[in-house]
């Protein structure tokens, strides 16, 4: 039977520094927490890739990585991290979870250092993580399964209260090769929660699971959050993840370029309001388009009209915006009701986590989803310095 599991390893306590390391980058003072429950401080870390030469083994050049995290996590929260394949979320979730040594910053845990730079990685106990694929089979039971990861850890965690709280409780003596994808991944979660953590890393956790699992999965996550445990959630799955994260953060090229709420972001990457319409008759085509632009029609019963649309006048500041464009509204809701088009439904139309992300990485919305080449990956700040070569990387 192949698992794999974290290692207890009780945690390192040093100074108290949270408020030694001030607010996030991009983010106004009074939105930061000054006790966040997880602070990265400058979290950088790059592979080292060997050369093609064996002779000259001493000349590793540096590779893609993550540069110069800051993020500070609440308690209660649930976060998603999205961002394009190797834009350095899974490199990040390693280095929180102790698999990988951060070279720069520190990681904060409740205000105490957890892991500083150039210290050994080890695992946390206060941090539970659900790698993305863990692949349950054998003769054995998620009863079984659960209390030899417990051993392995030292844990004394209640395993059957664990299996009831991630819904085994009638499944817990069923031999692991027939339970469903659903309830190996709540068998995972399961075992990242051994010793009670605080904070929970989950490495796309909806991989493989219907429509009915992803829901009674979003559900058991929200309970969670409930009891106070923050919960960081990998993603490519954007759909999913909308209307279930408290907030966003996007990589690419191994950095953090954007976060915070759905709203927040639209308004950051000034990505404009979207409208959808609805009226009773023929569609007035002329009228419409005197007023609004990038008009999409949408189905409706062959005696209405439905569209989304953006206010074709552009709009000089934030401050404004709404204000102008509530009067252009009701000027365009007056003549329709006048030609005999009359709207009767008029509301804001949010930009999906899709468009969010390829406004914010400048990619479309095509290009998310496919691997990335090596010299793509390489950070931002990192990959106009006069000191990266050519062929995507640094020698050492």
């Amino acid at each position: 039977m192949k698992k794999k599991c974290l290692v207890k390893v009780s945690i390192d306590k040093g100074e108290d520094a949270g408020s030694a390391m001030g607010g996030e980058v991009g983010e106004s003072q009074s939105k930061v927490s000054r006790n966040p429950l997880l602070h990265l401080h400058g979290i950088g870390f790059r592979y080292r890739i060997p050369p093609q030469n064996p002779i000259l083994f001493w000349r590793h050049r540096f590779g893609p990585g993550v540069h110069d995290i800051d993020l500070q996590l609440e308690s209660g929260q649930i976060v998603g991290l999205v961002g394009p394949n190797g834009a350095g979320k899974t490199t990040l979730m390693e280095i929180l979870v102790g698999i990988i040594p951060p070279s720069s910053g520190q990681i904060l845990i409740a205000g105490h250092i957890a892991l500083s730079a150039g210290e050994l990685p080890r695992g946390n106990s206060q941090i539970g993580f659900m790698p993305e694929q863990v692949r349950w089979s054998g003769p054995g039971t998620p009863r079984s399964a659960l209390t030899w990861v417990s051993t392995l850890r030292g844990s004394q965690s209640d395993v059957q209260k664990l299996l009831n709280l991630v819904g085994l409780k009638n499944r817990a003596d069923d031999p692991l090769d027939n339970l469903s994808q659903g309830m190996r991944q709540r068998l995972s979660l399961a075992c990242a929660l051994l010793g009670e953590p605080q904070i929970l890393i989950l490495d796309e956790p909806m991989n493989g699971l219907d429509p009915v699992a992803q829901t009674a999965f979003r559900n058991l996550l929200h309970q969670l959050a409930k009891k106070g445990h923050t919960i960081l959630v990998s993603s490519h799955m954007l759909a999913e993840l909308e209307g279930f994260v408290d907030r966003i953060v996007v990589m690419h090229r191994g950095q953090i370029i954007a976060k915070g709420t759905m709203n927040e972001l639209e308004e950051s990457l000034e990505l404009g309001i979207k409208y959808k319409f609805k009226g009773i008759g023929k569609l007035p085509e002329k009228i419409l388009s005197n007023y609004l632009s990038h008009i999409e029609p949408q189905d409706c019963p062959d005696d209405e009209w439905a569209i989304t649309a953006s206010l074709s006048q552009p709009h000089n500041s934030k401050n404004s915006m709404y204000k102008n464009q509530n009067m252009l509204i009701s000027k365009m809701v007056e003549e329709l009701s006048i030609s005999g088009a009359p709207p009767y439904l008029v509301e804001v139309s949010h930009h999906n986590l899709s468009s969010i992300l390829a406004a914010a990485t400048g990619m479309e919305s095509s290009e998310i989803g496919l691997e990335l080449d090596e010299h793509v990956m390489i950070p931002l700040a990192l990959k106009s310095s006069p000191t990266s070569s050519d062929n995507g990387g640094e020698e050492e």
